[in-house]
């Protein structure tokens, strides 16, 4: 934006020219041996000298700015330093890592071997069944306890002083013993029954035909305690007999009274095996059941069939995450290496040609600031001089000036300021011109895309490094 001077209308009216030049006329003043300008006069030209000053420091910052300079280039022997030290430092975080690398492959292939003479030694052609992830079939299994606990705790508790509450204490234990115990149970004898030894297949059907009887006698148990607790069953000998119920003698000489729940339960399960009492006992016992069927179920899912294939398969994926998990992690640490060098390689990049428009920008705003300076400094002194005027004007029109008008007042005023130098172009921009800015930039830019050429080329051999460290041999390679 070009400066903007004072009118003369402005001066006069801020140094009151024309009241002052009066009144000094009137004391015939200035006298005319004045030899210079005179206080009014001085006042006036201090000002516009002043806002010259201003105008010319404005000036001057400015110049001081576009002398500056271009933005000194990094030499190719410090880029070169750069990109040496960014591929020691990726070359040094592979070898600090290298160790745990090779024994994190080493593990992760002996699973792997491990899995394929596995494989070989049991004649099995298919992969393992591994579910990726068990939080379903956790949660199965707890909501089968759950559910469990639950519909025993409504059984036990009409039988119960302390209702539901106290009931759900004994389901709780007998839905772990269904769930936890002989739903595990029979599922690992199912395995067994997959085994290709037919002697681990016999103790597979052996076993399961255990946990069966076991589960049915555990279940008729929980039935017949049910019908043990009170209200009081089996009745007492002497009431049997008294009110000919028609019970048979065993069941009225398992009474034990009404604290001994556990002892009649035990005598009615050795005397009447599958002779319950009433069609909720059945249903306990049929829930119990198949409970234990539908937990069997579900840790049969949990791993392969076939025994101890799942381990080996699990195995394997855990060593082989494990080291693929550290392997990624080596190699992102790596890409950033390799991002901030390539960052800095960029930044501390100076395009000649750039540089050099940005020279001639600077010369060209710096010649119309100058050009801008002069014209305000003409303008502020033709101003100026046209304020003394009418100073000078209003102090010689006044009828009481007697003494004569000063000497000097026969010439015009001229201000003496100073103007700064015309800028030009000094230095290495002086002699260029664009195609050499042109030329320079394209070697700059060469230098450059081969330092990074050579950040990338370290980066691949690090990684290179990285995977061969980490290869895996599978058995279909």
């Amino acid at each position: 934006m070009n400066p903007h001077p004072p009118t003369t209308q402005w001066l006069v009216s801020k140094f009151r020219l024309v009241q002052r030049g009066r009144e000094r006329g009137k004391n015939n003043e200035p006298v005319s041996t004045q030899a210079g300008l005179d206080q009014v006069e001085t006042e006036v030209v201090d000002h516009c000298s002043h806002l010259f000053s201003e105008e010319k420091e404005k000036y001057r910052r400015t110049a001081r700015l576009a002398e500056q300079g271009p933005v000194p280039p990094v030499s190719t022997a410090d880029a070169n330093e750069e990109v040496k030290g960014a591929c020691a430092r990726m070359r040094d975080r592979v070898d600090k890592e290298r160790r745990d690398l090779e024994s994190l492959q080493r593990s992760a292939q002996q699973a792997i071997e491990d899995l394929k003479e596995f494989k070989d030694d049991h004649n099995l052609k298919r992969d393992a069944h591994v579910p990726k992830n068990l939080t379903s079939s956790l949660g199965i299994l707890a909501a089968l306890l759950v559910v469990e606990t639950l519909i025993n705790g409504l059984f036990f508790g009409q039988n119960m002083e302390t209702g539901v509450f106290g009931g759900v204490t004994y389901a709780a234990l007998i839905s772990i013993i269904n769930v936890g115990v002989f739903g595990l149970l029979a599922a690992s004898a199912i395995r067994q029954v997959y085994h290709r030894d037919q002697s681990r297949q016999f103790g597979g059907w052996l076993l399961l035909l255990v946990v069966l009887v076991a589960a049915v006698v555990w279940n008729l148990a929980v039935a017949h305690y049910r019908e043990a607790l009170p209200p009081d069953y089996p009745p007492p000998p002497e009431v049997a007999e008294s009110t000919a119920t028609g019970v048979e003698p065993e069941i009225a000489g398992c009474w034990r009274g009404e604290t001994d729940a556990d002892g009649e339960a035990i005598c009615l399960l050795v005397n009447n095996w599958f002779s319950l009492n009433g069609f909720q006992s059945y249903m306990l016992m049929l829930i119990g059941l198949l409970m234990c069927g539908g937990a069997a179920w579900k840790w049969m899912g949990m791993t392969d069939l076939y025994p101890g294939f799942g381990r080996m398969e699990r195995r394997r994926q855990e060593t082989e995450k494990e080291l693929l998990d550290e392997r990624h992690e080596l190699l992102t640490r790596l890409s950033d290496d390799l991002q901030n060098a390539v960052t800095e390689q960029h930044s501390s990049f100076v395009d000649p040609a750039g540089e050099w428009r940005r020279a001639m920008e600077a010369h060209e705003n710096l010649r119309q600031r100058h050009d801008s300076l002069r014209d305000f400094a003409k303008e502020l002194e033709t101003q100026c001089l046209s304020a003394i005027e009418t100073y000078r004007t209003a102090n010689r029109e006044v009828p009481q000036r007697s003494e004569p008008e000063p000497a000097y007042w026969s010439k015009p005023w001229r201000a003496n300021w100073e103007m700064p130098a015309k800028p030009s172009l000094d230095g290495q921009w002086a002699l260029w011109d664009r195609n050499r800015a042109k030329a320079e930039s394209e070697n700059a830019r060469n230098e450059r895309d081969e330092l990074l050429a050579k950040l990338r080329q370290c980066f691949d051999k690090q990684k290179k490094e990285v995977d061969d460290a980490t290869r895996l041999r599978f058995e279909n390679e």
